[in-house]
């Protein structure tokens, strides 16, 4: 099963605190960098979204997402992400010569459980070299056992795994993503799904000026908005209870078009 998403859109919010130059004598500290996903609401193109918090230990959070064609109510999303890399400004990252100025943030696949009201879930931190960044990059991606890897490595992904597992037994192995929730066609009865995707993703977001690592740590939160997931030019929502896991046995394929629906914010707290 293949499907087209356009228009995704990330907010970059990095937590700044204080700001003091180091003494290009000496060599560079390092600084603890954490990135972190949560979720933003918009409303643009005839469509809204609205992200409803929850009151009571017995509610959940949900993503409301109306179009013309009914609504839907997201209350689940969790991802695999591979990895994440900053790249320094200044230095050509392609180059094999400068290959070691990329910091990667070095941390095994991690699952991200989408906080969908407030609040931002870290999903993985590393210590990096104080200087300038210019780009940030990340992948979302399927893991799997591959004999090339470490044995460490090997392990880590056979733990991830299982861990999943754990929480949805059914977990595809080439699926990288799960939405959980409903769709209310207009004037109809609401239709639960549970959507496996298969999302090989690549998304790189430059820092517009250049981030500034220096004296504290950081925090980079990436906002996603579901709401450009499951729009389309229409007007229409996706209606992923089509797609309902249990029904279909099939994965959704995941694209992006990255050329549009980004924008980049940086806090300075």
């Amino acid at each position: 099963m293949y499907r087209k998403f356009a228009g995704l859109m990330v907010l970059l919010a990095g937590a700044l605190v204080g700001a003091c130059g180091e003494d290009a004598t000496e060599p560079s500290p390092q600084r603890t960098v954490a990135v972190r996903f949560g979720t933003a609401a918009t409303s643009a193109g005839g469509v809204s979204a609205a992200v409803v918090p929850a009151f009571g230990s017995a509610a959940l959070d949900e993503v409301l997402v109306t179009g013309t064609n009914g609504t839907l109510s997201i209350t689940d999303i969790r991802f695999i992400v591979e990895e994440f890399e900053l790249k320094r400004a200044d230095v050509d990252c392609d180059t094999a010569a400068n290959e070691d100025a990329c910091e990667k943030i070095e941390a095994p696949p991690s699952f991200v459980d989408l906080p969908l009201g407030p609040g931002a879930v870290t999903a993985a931190s590393a210590q990096v070299e104080t200087g300038s960044f210019e780009e940030i990059e990340f992948e979302v991606d399927d893991v799997e056992v591959d004999a090339d890897d470490s044995a460490e490595e090997q392990a880590q992904t056979q733990a991830l795994l299982a861990t999943i597992r754990q929480t949805f037994p059914d977990w595809p192995g080439k699926a990288s993503m799960i939405v959980i929730g409903s769709f209310t066609p207009t004037g109809g009865t609401a239709r639960n799904f549970r959507v496996y995707f298969r999302a090989e993703i690549e998304i790189e977001r430059e820092f517009e000026p250049p981030l500034v690592i220096d004296q504290t740590n950081r925090n980079l939160t990436i906002e996603v908005v579901p709401e450009n997931w499951f729009k389309q030019p229409d007007g229409t929502v996706l209606d992923l209870s089509q797609f309902d896991f249990a029904t279909t046995a099939q994965l959704v394929e995941f694209e992006l078009e990255m050329d549009e629906g980004f924008e980049q914010k940086i806090d300075v707290d």
